[in-house]
């Protein structure tokens, strides 16, 4: 299931805190590569090296996690729809022009789902208008059960950080096996709606308790110890998982930084 032939590429976007209002290509307050002009010309060369895209528009809520938007009032939800649909749909276009194999409508949108599960038919439909690649959705590992627009889809997507052990070094053969309820579930949800599944984002960092929570040790990766085996037992253990599957298709390893 690795795909060294393909790349996710993100072009950011952001929101304020106490804010529903979604930013981008925001020169100022953005890296070059988060840019309209940067995320073209990472196309540019991610074609020119032969690559597949998924282009994955993706909204960082400053100081928090997206997935805790609340947009609890009509006023936040209408400000929020219309300023993220002008922003996929920009993205959309582009990918159509660009002949991007894959594009993904939303990134982690938990709280805002659950709170509207209508919230992002429209724009799948609008998005279906101007781009006609495959569409997918990147769900957090804890609600991928719980998404609505599974069926407007092509593909599943899940971000797929799940705390298997709180171990400092697991062995690889101890995940292989934390591994196999999981995969049960994914399966069922794979032939319930009759679709392949993508990670559109796995990893793990180079630090103790590498398996366990993610985000968690991402808070606090400076009081942590540098352990490679760990990090590396994690990957070979999801990659063995996960390397004959005929329903996991395909993942994006995540940028961890060192």
């Amino acid at each position: 299931m690795v795909c060294p032939e393909w790349v996710a590429i993100i072009p950011y976007a952001y929101i304020r805190q106490g804010d529903s209002e979604v930013f981008y290509n925001d020169s100022k307050y953005q890296w070059w590569g988060e840019t309209s002009k940067g995320i073209y010309r990472t196309i540019e060369l991610a074609k020119e090296d032969g690559k597949k895209i998924m282009l994955k528009p993706q909204v960082w809520f400053v100081h928090d996690w997206i997935g805790n938007l609340p947009l609890q009032t009509e006023s936040e939800m209408k400000v929020f729809k219309e300023s993220y649909s002008e922003y996929i749909l920009e993205y959309a276009r582009l990918a159509q022009l660009m002949e991007i194999e894959m594009f993904c409508v939303g990134t982690e949108l938990k709280s805002a789902l659950n709170n509207h599960p209508e919230l992002l038919n429209e724009l799948i439909k609008e998005v279906r208008c101007v781009y006609d690649g495959s569409l997918t959705y990147a769900a957090n590992w804890d609600n991928y059960m719980n998404i609505p627009i599974w069926n407007e889809l092509d593909v599943i997507g899940i971000n797929a950080y799940f705390p298997l052990s709180g171990r400092k070094t697991p062995e690889v053969e101890y995940l292989i096996q934390l591994w196999k309820d999981k995969s049960s579930e994914l399966e069922k949800l794979s032939k319930r709606f009759d679709k392949k599944i993508w990670f559109t984002e796995y990893g793990y960092l180079s630090v103790d308790h590498a398996a366990d929570k993610t985000w968690e040790l991402e808070s606090r990766i400076h009081e942590l110890s540098i352990n490679e085996v760990a990090q590396s037992n994690a990957l070979d253990a999801f990659y063995q998982t996960w390397k004959n599957s005929k329903f996991i298709v395909g993942g994006f390893l995540w940028k961890w930084f060192p």
